[in-house]
């Protein structure tokens, strides 16, 4: 029996933790006056202090929270809960990944293009390749067109996904 599950992301994995941002920024929705410590997240959430700090951090870095000074790990939400959608939180998670992917985890379909040395080649400058170098650099470059143009539909749809309809119990 095949079992169909709904991801957003590309896998358990990543949708659990684009979950993970979603819940995070709603509660801070809910409290936005009054700000969230890592201790109420941790709490609330039932999830690791280091996931909820990193996620805060990353947040910060989205410019969507800061950090309220002198207060310990305790964090604010610096937009309007009106303009906070579900696009933050897929922004918050594709940051993680790009930071993940330049602490060494590069892509595999593009790592093997720079370990062979052809940093300097452009995409369209296939010439100086041989041609199974050439064909797998075409193929690389369809897929990343084509995640390109994924990520941009994944954005738009849900940038119409506003958190604080949980606080006017519009769900």
């Amino acid at each position: 029996m095949h079992v169909v599950e709904d991801f957003i992301c590309a896998n358990r994995a990543m949708h659990e933790q684009f979950r993970a941002v979603a819940q995070v920024l709603s509660l801070f929705v809910q409290e936005q006056t009054r700000g969230l410590s890592l201790v109420r997240l941790q709490r609330e959430t039932q999830r690791s202090v280091a996931e909820l700090r990193q996620i805060c951090v990353d947040l910060t870095q989205l410019q969507l929270l800061r950090r309220q000074v002198g207060r310990g790990e305790r964090w604010m939400l610096v937009r309007e809960a009106a303009s906070i959608t579900l696009e933050d939180a897929y922004d918050c998670l594709m940051l993680a990944q790009t930071e993940l992917r330049v602490a060494g985890a590069m892509p595999a379909a593009i790592a093997p293009v720079f370990a062979s040395g052809l940093k300097g080649v452009k995409a369209t400058d296939v010439r100086t390749l041989d041609a199974a170098a050439g064909c797998k650099m075409g193929v690389d470059i369809v897929i990343m067109q084509a995640a390109m143009g994924i990520n941009q539909s994944t954005r738009q749809h849900l940038r119409h996904f506003h958190l604080d309809r949980l606080l006017r119990g519009v769900v």
